[in-house]
């Protein structure tokens, strides 16, 4: 019962992560191409979409080290998911304050 809970729980943070990473995406779209190359604003979806292909294209896959426990990884990477869109957002947020 509590691996069943464990496994539903982070894969509500993992969709909770995603789309979070999503919404960012729109909003630094926003700020800082729109403005300077006018494209038109993003929606959730296509940030998800645009992300993955260039996730797709930019990144080598990442092993797990055989000397680190599998809960530590799993915490890293919904931590990765969760407070890497949010320390860019609070970036941007900065750095769109300058133009």
């Amino acid at each position: 019962m509590k691996a069943t809970a464990l496994v539903i729980g982070g894969l509500l943070a993992t969709v909770a992560g995603i789309a979070w990473a999503g919404y960012v995406l729109t909003v630094l779209w926003g700020w800082f191409v729109v403005p300077l190359f006018g494209p038109p604003e993003l929606t959730i979806p296509v940030a998800l979409g645009l992300a993955l292909v260039v996730g797709y294209v930019t990144k080598d896959g990442q092993q797990m080290k055989p000397e680190e426990d599998f809960g530590a990884v799993v915490l890293k990477v919904l931590l990765g998911l969760l407070l890497r869109p949010a320390v860019a957002l609070g970036v941007g947020w900065v750095i769109r304050g300058f133009l």
